[in-house]
């Protein structure tokens, strides 16, 4: 069949910038991430004695998230939400892989970033005792495009106000 309309792609997460001010003062260099099934993994003393770090709990209050989010310079994760939030901040950030226990495998964050015609991998920390990762490195290798994210975000806008007035 065909469709009589042109649908919206794009995960709605992108839209976490309307609850919160964005005028934040970046106190962190690095937000860290990990999806809550990779969270007993990377509690360490290096990661939360590093003051260029700050570790997000992912089960924190959604709000109080958002703000950590906001505070960083830029964001690593194994959270799809936590990317998804990052961007909708206009917060550059990496997708990170810490181990093979996430339902769905990578299918759910090549879905994601198929809507901006990229083909992107994580960067694998699965293997990795002590990883090396600074802001400069996340700079570099992020690549979704903030044009689109916005036509996204306005697309998404539009379809709410379309069906739910």
């Amino acid at each position: 069949g065909r469709l009589e309309y042109n649908p919206v792609l794009g995960d709605p997460g992108l839209l976490v910038d309307k609850l919160i001010h964005k005028s934040f003062i970046k106190k962190y260099e690095i937000g860290f991430i990990p999806h809550y099934i990779d969270q007993h993994l990377f509690e360490s003393k290096l990661i939360r004695s590093n003051s260029k770090i700050k570790f997000i709990n992912i089960l924190d209050n959604p709000m109080d998230i958002l703000y950590q989010i906001s505070s960083c310079e830029t964001i690593i994760s194994s959270a799809l939400h936590g990317l998804i939030a990052a961007d909708s901040l206009g917060i550059p950030n990496r997708w990170i892989k810490l181990s093979d226990n996430l339902m769905g495998g990578d299918f759910k964050f090549h879905d994601y970033y198929s809507v901006y015609d990229i083909d992107i991998q994580p960067l694998d920390l699965r293997k990795i005792d002590n990883f090396v990762i600074n802001k400069n490195n996340i700079l570099d290798s992020y690549c979704v495009n903030v044009e689109k994210v916005m036509k996204i975000k306005n697309d998404l806008i539009e379809v709410a106000k379309d069906n739910f007035n």
